[in-house]
């Protein structure tokens, strides 16, 4: 059976990672792992195609029509200023948990990250970011005692990653 992402099935499967990785069954394995990591790994590019990268320019389409239509400023200057908003909440987020001085700190920087990524933004409804921002409010703020920095951290800096990637099709549009 075909592992979307490696590293994603040594996260679930923990000790029989190395056997899945080389196409050995191994003693302990059972399908549900491999099941469990191809169904996470398809919830993630579905975040990924069907939210990051329509949501970045939905917000920044916001942000553009904001600073024009109200504000009266030049064009372009509602995607700069959201651009520079949203490298400065990834930087704020990474540095926050980094250095975990504050644990309401790391909570906001990561759902204002989230949020501004455009990651929850899947759909032409307004409903569904909302519910999906209140869902990850509701866990960070209400179920979550014990942050969990690691997968969180991770997750910034995913979103940072993929904005990199991303950013040199840019280079193709302006040449």
């Amino acid at each position: 059976m075909f592992i979307v992402s490696p590293s994603l099935a040594r996260i679930v499967s923990g000790k029989t990672a190395f056997a899945l990785l080389d196409g050995a069954p191994a003693a302990d394995s059972d399908t549900t792992t491999i099941d469990d990591a191809l169904l996470i790994s398809f919830g993630i590019i579905v975040f990924i195609l069907f939210g990051l990268v329509p949501g970045f320019v939905e917000i920044a389409q916001y942000s553009e029509l904001l600073f024009v239509n109200k504000l009266g400023m030049p064009f372009n200057t509602g995607v700069i200023a959201y651009a520079l908003i949203f490298v400065g909440l990834l930087v704020w987020t990474v540095y926050s948990f980094h250095k975990q001085s504050s644990a309401n700190q790391m909570r906001w920087s990561f759902l204002l990250t989230t949020f501004f990524s455009g990651i929850l933004f899947i759909g032409s409804s307004m409903l569904i970011p909302i519910v999906l921002t209140a869902a990850l409010a509701f866990y960070l703020f209400g179920v979550c005692k014990k942050i969990p920095v690691r997968i969180l951290y991770n997750t910034a800096l995913y979103i940072a990653v993929i904005f990199v990637g991303y950013s040199s099709y840019a280079l193709i549009l302006i040449r």
